[in-house]
């Protein structure tokens, strides 16, 4: 039950400079949006939430576009589209789901809080722009205290300097994606369309350590992409794990610790109706976007089927975790040719992206082309993704043949 109130108490400390606002100690910010922040904050019996913090002054000013099949794009106040997805996230009970505990909502002061369940794992990757990748990352210390000896908790040391990559191993991409697909069918199930799914919007109860060989290996040769490889285990302790076939007992181990990814941000998500569950924009961020969102929508008003869309983010955010890189990319989310044409957009129409061979299994290939394939109407559904090979197998990790 989400808990509303009406009474905001605002406090500074003037000795620690602790703030708080009614039983919320404010810590550090863990992230930004574009009209707000997010910061840490612990209750005064020390359970960790996320609050974002909303300026009622920008809320009021700023106007966000929305797009509906009659009458096409509006604008309405950037105050009524958060209403909106609050009144939506209140309904949305689900263990892979971010949930919303509580809004503080006083006219009479200058912010409005809107406070979500604490996730300490953060993004499910997080982006490194000198690599222009994602990578599995998180606070060492912070690991160290929740995992103990479980894991290898230690510094990852020099990937920035050496041009690496730690990405997740199949085992654990194994573990962690049937529980985003079935957020996404639990959303699906209800006529929602998420529109913007990536490792930014998914993310995790604990914090996974990159230097844990069964948790994350490096891709190295990033420079002459797609010819990525693998960079050798030298103490050979993740050859050694596969060849004791423990996944199982490493699988055990997670689920002992109840990790789980939840899906947060649904600032463009949308409510849609049977049977077609129809959207009509290209709301979300263009590397995750499938190309019937640039093509068909140009010459249509009868817009594009919304649950292929969604899948085709998540078969987006599986080839990264294995990978890194995003199949399609640009500097800008949107990247102007001389023709006046957006190259990332023509390149995602094109369809035309490349797996690279020698890395990953066979299987897992088959699960991402499957998602990503270029007719909405091919693509694996939430319930038939969940039943492919690769995420029902424990077999040990395995590139495909060169």
């Amino acid at each position: 039950m989400v808990r509303l109130t009406a009474t905001a108490e605002f406090r500074r400390d003037e000795s620690t400079r602790e703030k708080t606002v009614n039983q919320y100690r404010f810590g550090a910010t863990v992230g930004r949006g574009t009209f707000c922040k997010v910061k840490w904050v612990e209750d005064f019996d020390g359970n960790g939430f996320a609050m974002k913090v909303l300026s009622r002054s920008v809320m009021e000013r700023r106007d966000v576009a929305i797009f509906r099949k009659e009458g096409g794009a509006a604008r309405i106040s950037f105050e009524k589209a958060i209403r909106a997805e609050l009144e939506l996230l209140q309904g949305l009970l689900h263990q892979y789901i971010v949930g919303l505990h509580e809004i503080i909502d006083d006219l009479e002061h200058q912010d409005m809080y809107v406070i979500y369940e604490g996730m300490v794992g953060g993004d499910l990757m997080h982006f490194r722009s000198s690599c222009c990748g994602y990578e599995v990352g998180c606070n060492v210390e912070a690991a160290k205290k929740l995992w103990g000896d479980q894991l290898c908790c230690k510094d990852a040391g020099t990937t920035q300097e050496k041009g690496e990559l730690a990405v997740f191993t199949e085992g654990v991409a194994r573990f962690l994606f049937p529980q985003m697909l079935e957020g996404a069918m639990f959303l699906h199930e209800r006529g929602i369309i998420h529109k913007d799914l990536k490792p930014d919007n998914i993310l995790l109860s604990l914090p996974l350590p990159a230097s844990d060989p069964r948790i994350a290996r490096k891709l190295r040769g990033l420079a002459e992409w797609p010819k990525v490889v693998v960079e050798d285990d030298p103490a050979g302790t993740a050859g050694v794990a596969n060849a004791n076939g423990c996944e199982a007992s490493f699988r055990e181990l997670l689920e002992r610790t109840s990790l789980c990814t939840k899906i947060c941000d649904f600032g463009c998500s949308q409510v849609t109706e049977a049977p077609d569950y129809r959207i009509y924009d290209a709301t979300g961020t263009h590397l995750f976007t499938p190309p019937e969102c640039f093509e068909a929508l140009h010459y249509s008003d009868d817009g594009i089927l919304g649950k292929p869309r969604d899948m085709w983010s998540l078969g987006v955010t599986l080839f990264i975790m294995l990978y890194g890189r995003c199949p399609f990319w640009s500097e800008e989310d949107v990247s102007v040719m001389e023709d006046g044409n957006c190259s990332l957009q023509m390149d995602i129409v094109g369809c035309e992206f490349s797996l690279p061979e020698g890395v990953i299994s066979m299987q897992a290939m088959d699960l991402i082309s499957g998602l990503m394939k270029k007719e909405p109407g091919d693509r694996l559904t939430a319930v038939s993704a969940l039943q492919h090979p690769f995420l029902r197998s424990l077999e040990p990790d395995g590139p495909s043949p060169s």
